[in-house]
């Protein structure tokens, strides 16, 4: 015996199939939450962020990388990739 479903839903659901993919490939591109709070770590240091130090990438602090690399002459994507990383000191 099956069980009633209102509507006459019997599928499954799919949660976040789409979401992580999207997650993994606009906001950290294949860097660590500890990559990212190690950015953030130095962003806040030079006066560009003051948000928490959280590791986690959000519009505050890819506003501040994006600032970052407008003054140090880098395309200013709000990215972190391997040119942010050398710039900063930290690759």
């Amino acid at each position: 015996m099956g069980m009633d479903y209102p509507y006459g839903y019997r599928g499954q659901l799919d949660y976040g199939s789409t979401y992580p993919s999207y997650y993994n490939r606009s906001v950290y591109r294949g860097y660590s939450g500890s990559t990212v709070a190690r950015v953030q770590e130095r962003l806040a240091r030079s006066g560009y962020y003051r948000g928490p130090i959280d590791g986690v990438m959000g519009p505050r602090t890819r506003y501040a990388i994006r600032v970052y690399e407008r003054r140090h002459g880098l395309p200013a994507d709000g990215i972190i990739d391997r040119r942010l990383l050398a710039t900063m000191g930290i690759a």
